[in-house]
């Protein structure tokens, strides 16, 4: 059940993010979208109630995690740092529901600006189409390598039961023992890898969301820039006189002026939404790594092993890079606003117009100058330095600790 912003002039950015908010509703998630989902009532009702059931069956899936540490004492090198992984990131990539939860609000607030709001006066569509393939790419690129890595952790566990006869292990938990080999124990264990599938679907509904809009967010600074430099052809209008060319340059300018505080409004919203994520990405980045590294310099280092490591090495660096590089994006577009501004054409006021549009043009670009910085937690800069930085310090850690 959505709560209705009332009618809006429907674009391609609305309906993009529509469907985005339809799949993440079936994915386990409320409905972000800035209208009732066009789905029956009494679907929505059911769907709700079984969401609910699910999300109470992924608490005791986390709870039987950290139950191994007590029932489970014959565990293999691997398993041991299987065990430490799960149950120090899956707490955190769970969180992330928590949170998109708790700001479902802001980031209906924050939708409505980006795709409604902000294209009311000026929508480029050649940067709209843009945005929603890259959006697109990004977020079939994330699913598809952390699958990808949920995927060779089932295929290792098949292997080594095929193989050595040992049990399908792919998730620790409490019950039951890793050298049960009894039907029932079996059938849980496959219970367990359909769980925690469903389970990732929920933290891959978040990035389904984030990641758009964090790609929405820099496009739109993009647009601004577009729209400035577009000021430029009222002057080349042959059909208007040169008052009349002033005066709707002027009305022009104030309005991307309006535009770009409603953007850095944006920015902000983003950043308090998108702020504890942000930082949960950056913790499970760097521990996982280590524990990877750890693993691989401690235990047998089959075929199975390194392959499963190296896809999850991968689909973490990448997914943690889709949520990097796109707040990085937002600060280096936010930085070419000031020059656009500048080439507007307000050379070509004159008289009094002239000097009222120097003042607005001085006091826009000292705003567009400032430096656009989304922030985790109001304190690590989400940047491309700060991914590379991040990197490099899990292997840091690493050397230190080994």
């Amino acid at each position: 059940m959505g709560e209705s912003y009332g009618p809006y002039q429907s674009n391609l950015t609305t309906k993009y993010f529509s469907k985005l908010c339809h799949i993440i509703f079936f994915w386990g998630l409320p409905n972000f979208w800035i209208e009732d989902l066009k789905l029956s009532r009494t679907l929505i009702i059911s769907y709700t109630y079984f969401t609910r059931f699910v999300t109470a069956l992924l608490y005791i899936f986390l709870i039987l995690e950290y139950g191994a540490f007590f029932t489970q004492p014959s565990l293999s090198e691997k398993q041991s740092t299987d065990r430490l992984l799960f149950t120090f990131s899956h707490p955190l990539l769970f969180s992330y529901t928590f949170f998109m939860n708790r700001n479902m609000h802001k980031i209906k607030d924050l939708l409505y600006s980006l795709t409604v709001t902000l294209k009311t006066e000026y929508n480029y569509h050649n940067i709209e189409i843009s945005m929603i393939r890259k959006g697109k790419l990004y977020c079939v690129g994330c699913i598809g390598i952390c699958s990808m890595a949920m995927v060779m952790y089932g295929i290792d566990g098949a292997t080594q039961y095929l193989n050595t006869g040992a049990s399908f292990t792919t998730v620790i938990t409490a019950w039951p023992d890793v050298n049960d080999t009894r039907q029932n124990a079996h059938m849980f264990r496959v219970v367990t890898y359909v769980i925690w599938w469903v389970f990732m679907f929920r933290v891959f509904s978040a990035y389904l969301l984030i990641i758009p809009i964090n790609v929405c967010l820099s496009h739109q600074y993009i647009q601004l820039r577009t729209y400035f430099h577009s000021l430029a052809a009222i002057f080349e209008d042959n059909k208007l006189s040169p008052d009349k060319m002033d005066e709707k340059y002027e009305e022009g300018f104030v309005i991307g002026i309006g535009q770009h505080a409603m953007t850095i409004r944006c920015a902000r919203h983003n950043q308090d939404v998108c702020s504890a994520i942000f930082v949960g990405q950056i913790m499970v980045n760097v521990q996982v790594l280590v524990l990877l590294m750890s693993q691989l310099v401690a235990s047998e280092r089959s075929l199975g092993t390194l392959f499963v490591a190296a896809t999850t090495s991968v689909s973490l660096l990448f997914s943690t890079g889709f949520f990097m590089w796109n707040a990085g994006d937002v600060t280096v577009e936010a930085s070419k606003l000031a020059t656009a501004m500048y080439s507007s054409g307000w050379e070509n006021c004159t008289r009094r117009c002239a000097v009222r549009v120097r003042k607005l043009l001085v006091l826009a670009m000292m705003q567009a100058q400032k430096p656009v910085i989304i922030r985790g937690m109001g304190v690590i800069e989400i940047s491309y330095q700060s991914y590379l930085s991040i990197v490099k310090s899990s292997y840091s850690v690493f050397s230190v600790l080994y």
